[in-house]
């Protein structure tokens, strides 16, 4: 399976698990909030910090009754820039989804860690070529995509790269069902396509079950965990369905965290505080009765004591 390294984290088998806070549109449009995030996303703990590189007219045609929505959240090239200065203060590598191959000539040059390929251009043949041209960590969305058309981006992007592969899995449905996200996919998706597994599970974040399904994902052996964050779901901004509040996110990162320990390591070894245990519990033989000089040993003789 693919390796990767991304803000000088490894990422892949055997690795802590890398979590993404994507910030997506939760910023409404406002420059101040993108900042806010970004800071939010530090404090709380996150690996990196996502964002969506829009371009309304490389998106959506401009008869799409969402056309407007896109194009108010757009921003200058200078204020993406600024952004990336933010993040790098607080140590934070910059993903992006990104829409055209000018938004990734924009984000190459503004120094973007890895880029996102959405479930909207799984198909986008061109798109895909100039992503893999980059030769960055290409994390692409499984969500909505049969399993060769998956097979033919990867294809694309081993050929036109190489470049190192996150298969993404879920999907947005303002929120997704619980019923719908099938975390055993995890699973199949690693194995089918011998590729590091993420999850962008996209519950409910007022579920309880928003915190549970990373932590249970963990088991499955996936790579990465990217998480909707916003400043205040109650305000029922952009993007709030699935987003999570600051203080969420943290708590999320340090269950994380603490499963992570709990799961361990797959190698069959002893700890020193293991080995210790083995000598005070395991029974060595004692004589089950006095044993005589000469006498010959036998079976009833001996049992185990500790």
């Amino acid at each position: 399976a693919d390796t990767l390294v991304i803000g000088g984290k490894a990422v892949g088998a055997g690795q802590p698990v890398f979590v993404v806070a994507e910030t997506a549109n939760a910023h409404n449009g406002d420059f101040g909030q993108a900042k806010a995030l970004v800071r939010a996303a530090a404090d709380a703990g996150a690996d990196a910090v996502k964002i969506q590189f829009i371009r309304a007219d490389a998106l959506v045609v401009k008869g799409h009754p969402r056309y407007a929505h896109f194009k108010k959240l757009e921003f200058y090239d200078e204020q993406w820039a600024e952004l990336f200065r933010l993040a790098q203060s607080v140590g934070l590598p910059v993903l992006a989804d990104v829409f055209d191959a000018a938004g990734v000539e924009t984000l190459v040059r503004l120094g973007v860690a890895g880029l996102k390929l959405h479930a909207s251009d799984t198909c986008h043949a061109a798109l895909i070529r100039r992503v893999a041209e980059t030769q960055l960590p290409v994390f692409l969305s499984a969500g909505g995509a049969f399993p060769d058309e998956l097979e033919c981006a990867i294809e694309q992007l081993r050929m036109n790269g190489p470049c190192p592969i996150v298969l993404m899995h879920g999907y947005q449905a303002y929120p997704t069902d619980d019923s719908d996200l099938h975390l055993r996919r995890l699973v199949t998706l690693k194995e089918h396509f011998n590729l590091p597994v993420g999850l962008q599970d996209h519950l409910d974040g007022a579920s309880p079950k928003a915190m549970l399904a990373p932590q249970l994902a963990l088991g499955l052996g996936l790579s990465v965990i990217e998480k909707h964050l916003t400043l205040d779901r109650a305000a029922k901004g952009i993007d709030y369905y699935s987003s999570l509040n600051p203080d969420e996110f943290h708590h999320m990162v340090r269950g994380i965290r603490e499963a992570e320990t709990l799961l361990g390591s797959p190698r069959l070894a002893m700890s020193e505080q293991e080995r210790t245990y083995r000598q005070h519990v395991r029974k060595v033989v004692v004589a089950a009765k006095p044993i005589r000089s000469g006498e010959l040993f036998r079976a009833e003789r001996l049992t185990g004591k500790r």
